[in-house]
């Protein structure tokens, strides 16, 4: 067979394939309500919407997610973007770039618009004058995904590279922490819809994106770019509505549903807010009983688990305080009121020893636990630790009660 039969039947062709149509920036930016703007690089297109918004909240508060309220001076950049894939390599190319800043009450969003990949150079010199222009970005998964996918264009197009010190917060981390315990999914969709209670309905789903832009650069028909600037533009207010959720339970946790309450009280310690964490904690712990007998949430979660886990904390914060007394009567109810409570009795176990000299005391916490350890089925990774902690434990504890019966 001949290398070209050969060729062939694999699919080859020898004509070559028609050239795509050259697009007409000034007709698809028309079509989509936008304009054509310029810059040293070439055209690109922005299409820009105002959206009626509550009034942004004062910046202090942000300093408990980790962002210094003086880089929000230049305003706050809630960034999102589309791309033509998953990846964060050099193939994957970014194609639509949405930016809304707060002002008074309405968010101005602008979103750029790569209507053909020759002119790339343009439309990143576009956006990203108006992102050194903010004084910081505020994303959803921005750092791991959307912030690196950028860069790498810039450097493929040889255009200077977002700062590496632009100061940017990161919401899926605190988002998760706060409501991963009751959600379990926390995909931005997901938590509009559970936390937010904003339903987009017939919204298109995130994987089709790219299938719909390529299809766009086939025909070049701007009516397949409606649905992707819409999904594009709705991420973008969720984040600024978003955040002003996480603000606001941040300032009243105690109002919250029990599940957040316990990952918002983890934001304030590791804001620094030891007492603000300290103080949900306490309630959690103390209004078990009487608000959510009986109720069981997402998880299989129970009152009594929630309370547990609120006890730990207590625990551990009243310890760290220097509160011994008191964490030793959260333990002790731990110890007695739980069905498995391994980890309280671990703790109670130490403070007994340590701080007690209680040596007998301990080693009947932690050979009780220790024996209900044994007789588990199906113990997980963690409680095997649990239990080689409380073996091991055990082994030294009796050797100290037996060299204190010896001297007597």
């Amino acid at each position: 067979m001949l290398l070209r039969d050969r060729l062939q039947s694999l699919g080859y062709s020898a004509h070559p394939p028609a050239r795509r149509r050259a697009v007409d920036l000034e007709s698809v930016a028309a079509a989509l309500g936008g304009e054509v703007v310029e810059s040293e690089a070439g055209q690109a297109i922005l299409v820009e919407q105002v959206h009626a918004i509550p009034p942004a909240r004062p910046g202090d508060g942000i300093a408990r997610l980790g962002l210094d309220p003086d880089a929000t001076a230049g305003g706050l950049c809630f960034l999102d973007t589309e791309t033509t894939g998953l990846s964060s390599g050099a193939g994957n190319q970014v194609f639509l770039i949405a930016m809304a800043w707060r002002r008074a009450e309405a968010l101005v969003v602008r979103q750029y618009i790569l209507a053909d990949p020759g002119h790339e150079a343009a439309f990143l010199d576009a956006a990203c004058a108006d992102i050194s222009a903010s004084g910081a970005l505020v994303t959803y998964n921005g750092r791991s995904f959307d912030v690196p996918v950028l860069q790498t264009r810039l450097v493929m197009t040889r255009r200077p590279p977002i700062p590496d010190d632009k100061p940017h917060l990161d919401l899926l981390w605190p988002v998760r922490r706060a409501y991963r315990p009751r959600l379990g999914v926390c995909t931005l969709g997901n938590v509009e819809m559970m936390v937010l209670g904003r339903d987009r309905g017939e919204d298109v789903p995130g994987y089709l994106i790219p299938e719909l832009y390529f299809k766009f650069l086939r025909r070049r028909d701007p009516d397949m770019l409606h649905a992707i600037l819409a999904h594009n533009r709705q991420d973008v207010v969720t984040l600024s509505l978003l955040l002003d959720r996480l603000l606001d339970d941040l300032d009243e946790p105690v109002a919250c549903h029990p599940l957040d309450r316990i990952g918002l009280a983890r934001l304030l310690e590791a804001a620094g807010d030891v007492a603000g964490a300290l103080h949900v904690y306490e309630r959690t712990w103390l209004e078990a009983d009487d608000a959510w007998d009986g109720e069981i949430w997402p998880g299989d979660w129970t009152a009594v688990e929630v309370a547990y886990i609120a006890g730990l904390r207590l625990a551990l914060l009243r310890r760290r305080a220097g509160e011994h007394d008191a964490a030793q009567r959260v333990l002790a109810e731990l110890w007695q009121r739980h069905p498995a409570p391994f980890e309280a009795g671990i703790m109670l176990a130490k403070h007994l020893e340590h701080r007690r000299k209680d040596v007998t005391g301990a080693l009947d916490v932690v050979a009780a636990a220790a024996d209900a350890l044994e007789e588990m089925p199906g113990r997980t990774v963690r409680e095997d630790r649990w239990l080689g902690d409380l073996r091991r434990r055990r082994l030294r504890l009796e050797r100290k009660v037996a060299k204190v019966a010896d001297a007597a």
